[in-house]
């Protein structure tokens, strides 16, 4: 392993040959961290967004988030859903650092109130691709000159084959699963070793270096505290984990615990120093006045929760206590053995690993102590997050002894240097690429997400209180988790409708003679249709959009439920009490495509035409062939499918679609479609024209992936309407 003392080597070319790899490494990371899977108008850098809004307007948001709170719980917000508004708010603590840049750079791009609301969703990623290119070129900037103040080319040559062998990593599994970080989560019972292995191999874009959060940030950050560490500067790796509480609270917090354990168990004299225990006192103190996580680790401060805190906190020191007495006996016992323990990178690196094999036990049996609210959102996924910290480190250590190995061998061929340098070069940038290299499809995808956006229920006051607006894009863009609403008033034009309990959005032109029914995606809900610009404005039409149960997987009456189908049902008997008998034709895309499939098959002659995308045909099929969306399933069926499962046979359209008996359908496939495999949309076709051989049904196969032409689908439309 790599120590203080320098190899006698000499390789004049290597400190230029390792410059040009960092600034190859910062320029390719820029890109690698706007990953287009990765980022969209929600979630995490929408959270960026409000929490630095309400640094820079404090007064304003903080009047705004009770009146948001308020109204989710008046439009029937569940538990679950006020808990994550609150840590979404209290996240300005969280990530300081990166919510400032990211407030400051929308201070730079002021939105007017009476602006066009469809474009704060570009507005949003232009900021957004901005401050996360500005956060990852600072840190490997700063890990460029931290690692080469040691002025050991060794040194930095083992950080760039860490950063490869992480992009490696990323590559040998690359599909990600939102379920397998959540490792004891009661959805993913009975696949605990599995998900925890595959998390091990590959953590995903958020909780990688390549990741697009500050949590990637702080992991960059972390291989220079631990090359500082190895090369023998403990004091300035305290000094910048504690410094790194401003960039991820949480994340900086677990890194400075674990610098304290490792150093308790090896080091015990060290921690006590003048110049490393104020770092750690000041670092503790920070982190519990503005930690806003108590209330997810506890649901209240009940005497129950008081004591089960204390015992797991005397349990904590029980187990350092244990450790040092362990120290102890060892080096009274063994001391020639003890004595001869190199503590180096090598050897913190594989405490690290065994430490968190040790600890998953427990992590395992406080799940099943804990309710599934704070469980999901503390407690299932400590042991990710601590994961996601030590991989670096451990792929740190790994390349110090490799390089350690066969540096000299290395470094007397030049050739072979450079052969080296420009393999390490070519993984990072192969990793980048995967990433998503291309801004254009993110944009796109921002597009697809504008039609989301809409005015809040309660009207702003005036210009200057852009938090409200702020506010406002979050609750309706967040289009995973449906939590909040619909909150929003619909875009112009549109009617906020109800059905049967049922609400749907309802834009007519001209004088009615077709009735359009848009079923949104399997992650989406009702406002989707206010995107479909062209669509909404087909003439002498009226397009509705219902909600029928929210996204798939946010409750147990998605995925295709009677229910949804019924509300499906409800909506166009409701328009057509109002508008008159009207020719119905259904347009679904992907969940839609599905939920339009299950329609045609279960009220047959209700819809005279379909321009149907890549539909899922067999949910017990998908289930097998997407692993992602299997924690979305299991909540909807309460657990994976059996063989000949009657329950995801009832909800797939292949158990209905021999009664179809509409005139024209239309299914549409991509040749590289992942997500929803082209044989989906063939063998429904298939059953359907069997069932029914004098309707005219065309199978239309198109070179994409998993998504839809909307000129195609336009067309498709105007056709039927011409055609009705």
């Amino acid at each position: 392993m790599i120590t203080s003392s320098k190899p006698n080597f000499s390789s004049s070319r290597i400190p230029r040959l390792v410059a040009a790899i960092f600034i190859l490494l910062i320029f390719s990371a820029c890109f690698a961290r706007v990953g287009v899977n990765d980022l969209r108008g929600s979630d995490d850098n929408i959270w960026l967004y409000l929490t630095g809004v309400q640094l820079t307007h404090p007064e304003s948001a903080d009047k705004l988030d009770v009146q948001l709170l308020q109204a989710s719980a008046d439009h029937g917000a569940d538990a679950e859903s006020q808990l994550r508004y609150k840590m979404r708010v209290d996240y300005r603590k969280n990530y300081y650092l990166s919510s400032l840049l990211t407030g400051l750079l929308a201070e730079r791009q002021p939105i007017d109130v009476g602006g066009d609301l469809v474009q704060y969703s570009r507005r949003i990623g232009k900021i957004f691709i901005r401050s996360t290119a500005i956060q990852t070129a600072v840190a490997l900037i700063a890990l460029l000159l931290g690692v080469g103040l040691v002025r050991r080319p060794e040194l930095m040559i083992s950080v760039a084959l860490a950063i490869s062998i992480l992009g490696i990593s990323s590559l040998i599994q690359p599909s990600e699963n939102p379920g397998n970080f959540l490792f004891f989560d009661p959805f993913n019972k009975g696949r605990v070793l599995q998900n925890i292995v595959l998390f091990a191999i590959n953590p995903g874009s958020q909780f990688s270096v390549f990741g697009f959060t500050p949590r990637s940030t702080l992991l960059l950050v972390t291989l220079l505290i631990f090359a500082w560490r190895w090369h023998g500067w403990v004091v300035a790796s305290y000094i910048l984990a504690t410094a790194l509480i401003f960039l991820h609270q949480s994340m900086a917090m677990i890194l400075l615990a674990n610098l304290i354990i490792i150093d308790l168990v090896f080091r015990p004299r060290m921690l006590f120093q003048v110049s490393i225990l104020p770092w750690i006192v000041a670092g503790t103190l920070i982190f519990v006045w503005r930690e806003s996580l108590w209330n997810v680790v506890l649901p209240d401060w009940s005497s129950v929760h008081v004591v089960a805190g204390s015992a797991a906190l005397a349990v904590v020191i029980i187990c350092i206590l244990s450790a040092l007495y362990a120290r102890l006996w060892l080096r009274k016992r063994l001391p020639s053995w003890f004595d001869a323990v190199n503590i180096n990178g090598k050897t913190e690196s594989l405490a690290l690993l065994v430490l968190w094999m040790l600890t998953l036990p427990i992590g395992y049996l406080i799940s099943l102590k804990v309710d599934y609210l704070h469980g999901h959102y503390f407690w299932y996924q400590i042991h990710a997050r601590i994961w996601s910290l030590y991989l670096p480190i451990i792929v740190l250590g790994l390349s110090c002894w490799l390089v350690e190995r066969y540096w000299r061998d290395v470094a007397g061929y030049r050739y072979l240097a450079a052969l080296a340098a420009c393999l390490l070069a070519a993984i990072f940038v192969t990793t980048a690429t995967f990433t998503g290299f291309s801004l254009k499809p993110f944009y796109h995808q921002l597009e697809a997400v504008a039609g989301n956006v809409g005015k809040p229920i309660w009207a702003p006051i005036g210009p200057d209180q852009e938090a409200e607006i702020y506010m406002a894009m979050a609750a309706s863009m967040d289009m995973g988790r449906d939590y909040l609403g619909p909150m929003v008033d619909p875009a112009p034009g549109f009617k906020p409708m109800m059905a049967d309990q049922e609400p749907y959005l309802e834009k007519c032109n001209g004088t009615p003679k077709n009735l359009i029914v848009w079923l949104h995606t399997w992650s989406a809900e009702m406002n989707q249709i206010t995107g479909e610009q062209e669509l909404v404005n087909v003439p002498n039409a009226c397009i509705i959009s219902p909600n029928f149960n929210g996204s798939g997987g946010s409750n147990a009456n998605t995925c295709g439920s009677r229910n949804s189908l019924e509300r499906i049902h409800n909506v166009i008997l409701d328009a057509e009490d109002r508008h008159g008998k009207l020719p119905v034709t259904l347009v679904g895309v992907s969940g839609g495509g599905m939920h339009a499939l299950l329609t045609l098959g279960t009220f047959p002659g209700l819809v005279q035409s379909a321009s149907v995308w890549a539909p899922i045909y067999d949910l017990e099929k998908w289930y097998w062939e997407r692993p992602d969306h299997r924690p979305e399933l299991e909540k909807c069926f309460g657990g994976p499918p059996s063989q000949n499962d009657s329950g995801y046979l009832s909800r797939s359209p292949k158990s209905v679609l021999s009664s179809v008996r509409s005139a024209q359908i239309i299914v549409n496939l991509g040749k590289s479609d992942k997500e929803a495999p082209p044989q989906h949309a063939r063998a429904a076709v298939a059953q359907m024209q069997a069932a029914c051989p004098t309707c005219k049904i065309d199978l239309k196969e198109w070179d994409m992936g998993h998504s839809y032409n909307k000129d195609e689908l336009l067309n498709q439309v105007r056709h039927f309407v011409e055609e009705n």
